[in-house]
């Protein structure tokens, strides 16, 4: 994500690719929960689990955010330089 974030010039595809992850993301920790609760005998999926995974998301959405804005501080940075 931050290869397509740092190529990219439009504000609107670096807030799409956000969603699309963050999305992509939730989708595959509830899989993986249901896939546990529902064919496997020796696991459970818990509520727990997919909140831990949101949560997850959320932080890892931050930390781009922040790298994303660091690194468009320097770009300015070096432009006016």
């Amino acid at each position: 994500m931050i290869g397509f974030i740092k190529q990219s010039d439009s504000k609107r595809s670096i807030k799409t690719m956000r969603l699309i992850s963050a999305s992509i993301a939730g989708i595959y920790g509830i899989a993986i929960e249901l896939i546990q609760h529902f064919f496997t005998t020796d696991r459970r999926g818990e509520f727990n689990d997919v909140v831990a995974d949101c949560v997850g998301i959320c932080i890892g959405l931050l930390f781009i955010h922040l790298i994303y804005s660091k690194l468009n501080a320097l770009e300015r940075k070096q432009k006016t330089q």
